[in-house]
């Protein structure tokens, strides 16, 4: 991440457009290349145990909240934390 270490960055492209197209294109660039899952497999036990590194929904909520307050935000991704900026 960039505050450990500031040769390991990437800026993705702005996203500019109506709200809608902001907030799918954001959580479909987060989905895609930051929420990862790990499955688990105990061997006692028939059922598979689904972890992921951040929960997807509240990740949606946040990206969406910060969207509609029509100001610019800005979405910092560090290895242990997501950070959400509204300039409002």
């Amino acid at each position: 991440g960039l505050e450990n270490n500031p040769d390991n960055f990437i800026e993705v492209p702005v996203i500019k457009g109506p709200v809608p197209t902001m907030i799918r294109e954001t959580l479909n660039y987060l989905r895609i290349n930051v929420v990862k899952e790990r499955i688990q497999k105990p061997e006692d036990d028939e059922r598979s145990i689904k972890v992921f590194n951040y929960p997807y929904q509240a990740l949606e909520e946040a990206v969406v909240n910060a969207l509609y307050q029509r100001e610019p935000v800005e979405i910092t991704v560090e290895p242990d934390k997501i950070s959400i900026l509204s300039y409002s």
